[in-house]
């Protein structure tokens, strides 16, 4: 029922506005506007093309690119591909939402908000009994171990693939740490 009366309220929005600027339908435009869709005259005899959501122009025929944008999402004043994709690459596409981002080996998720990396997820943890420390820059995993816990000497890290990176990763916490006799 919500959407009915929304939907009242837009045609009654759009015959107010088309009176209230003396705005008429055309089918063809004089001037070399060549619209892709519809066509507005105003009252003084300016044309207007109705383009889709990711063109513009007075033809329509530039394609809008998102990614190239200035945004100011919730007062951060930085480029559409950085508040889109976080840590990934903003590519733009002619579909919605008119980009799609590429996340790396270490992200995913549609806006690269989720990290994918040996420390995110239980199941890939390398460091067993302790806490998995990924630092990103390095492509390297810290382990610190939990208490009663140690891991072999630190000579001894491997380098494990994750996607097209490879990642040090040192001894896992798999040794009980000896009780000291007092």
């Amino acid at each position: 029922m919500f959407r009915f009366y929304q939907l009242i309220i837009g045609i009654l929005l759009i015959f107010y506005f088309l009176e209230k600027y003396n705005i008429t339908f055309c089918k063809d435009c004089a001037d070399p506007h060549n619209c892709k869709h519809d066509c507005y005259v105003l009252e003084d005899n300016k044309q207007l093309c109705l383009c889709n959501d990711n063109e513009g122009g007075i033809d329509c025929k530039e394609k809008w690119n998102v990614c190239e944008k200035d945004c100011n999402i919730y007062g951060m004043n930085e480029s559409c591909s950085m508040a889109l994709c976080k840590t990934g690459k903003c590519v733009p596409t002619n579909d919605k939402p008119y980009y799609k981002c590429e996340c790396g080996d270490f992200f995913k998720g549609k806006n690269c908000e989720i990290e994918n990396n040996p420390c995110s997820f239980p199941e890939t943890n390398p460091c067993l009994n302790g806490t998995c420390i990924f630092i990103i820059k390095l492509n390297r995993i810290i382990c610190k171990c939990n208490n009663g816990w140690t891991q072999k000497d630190m000579q001894s890290a491997t380098m494990l693939n994750w996607g097209n990176e490879k990642v040090e990763v040192p001894p896992p916490c798999d040794r009980k740490e000896k009780k000291k006799n007092k």
